[in-house]
């Protein structure tokens, strides 16, 4: 198993994989029990393993909602987002603006129904064109069964790491580069940003100082600051970790490690 591993309510414990399954534990992680229906649902189709997964696809984000555990929510690249309002019984799978390339998602703290996911440009057969539309950050209003685009006039679009505040006012962040490879070993580096909204989408605002406008390292790692509201964490591909806050100042915190691909605050 690997992937994304999210707790659920009490001692539950969800677990996302590549190839793309779900598997979850009662007991805080002593034993483990695949989701089956999650694999194959109503009538055998595959759901975590939609149609439109590539082979290999993953399981990259799950969101459970901690007022109804039954509703859960998988994010797999490349197949789409494939959610469940009964526990697991029945599953059905969307595509955010016909995107399947699902990277993260995040649900708002206040507003269950309200849902965020990442994309880039992965299809099953091939790269979409890059224009605007085909990645970035999409919204659904109504738990995942219809979305919209809510990243318009923001570039680079590629976006893959986010996080969401759970103080308000529930600030959204996104890190996004030109593609899936944007790396500083580029000539002219990543080019990589980082993104702020307050309003759900509706308006963004860059979080990057003069020396990251745009980043020479790409952003990985990316978690809300437990020391500040609406400030972040983010870690590069240079091995860097950084303190963002709300205004877009920058606070190196870290440096001289590998890549930094996950940071989990303990305060």
């Amino acid at each position: 198993m690997g992937h994304p591993v999210r707790a659920g309510p009490g001692d539950d414990v969800y677990v996302g994989t590549q190839p793309a399954g779900l598997y979850r534990s009662a007991d805080a992680g002593r034993t483990w029990k695949e989701m089956e229906h999650a694999r194959a649902g109503a009538g055998r189709r595959a759901v975590v393993r939609p149609r439109h997964a590539a082979p290999g696809g993953r399981a990259r984000a799950l969101v459970v909602d901690r007022a109804d555990p039954k509703r859960i929510w998988v994010g797999v690249e490349v197949g789409g987002v494939a959610s469940t309002d009964d526990g697991g019984s029945t599953w059905r799978v969307d595509l955010p603006g016909g995107n399947p390339d699902i990277h993260m998602m995040a649900a708002h703290p206040a507003k269950p129904d309200v849902l965020f996911a990442s994309t880039g440009y992965g299809r099953i057969d091939g790269v979409a064109e890059m224009i605007e539309g085909n990645a970035g950050v999409f919204r659904s209003d109504d738990g995942g069964a219809t979305w919209r685009y809510a990243w318009r006039g923001v570039t680079p679009r590629y976006a893959r790491p986010m996080c969401i505040d759970p103080r308000a006012p529930h600030a959204l962040t996104v890190a996004s580069a030109p593609t899936a490879f944007s790396s500083y070993k580029d000539e002219g580096g990543a080019r990589a940003m980082l993104y702020r909204t307050e309003d759900g989408g509706e308006t963004w605002r860059s979080l990057c100082d003069p020396e990251h406008s745009p980043s020479a390292a790409n952003f990985h790692g990316l978690v809300p600051d437990p020391s500040a509201a609406g400030g972040v964490l983010v870690g590069t591909d240079t091995g860097e970790v950084w303190r963002v806050s709300n205004a877009g100042a920058w606070t190196r915190l870290g440096a001289g490690m590998p890549s930094v691909l996950s940071i989990l605050p303990l305060s």
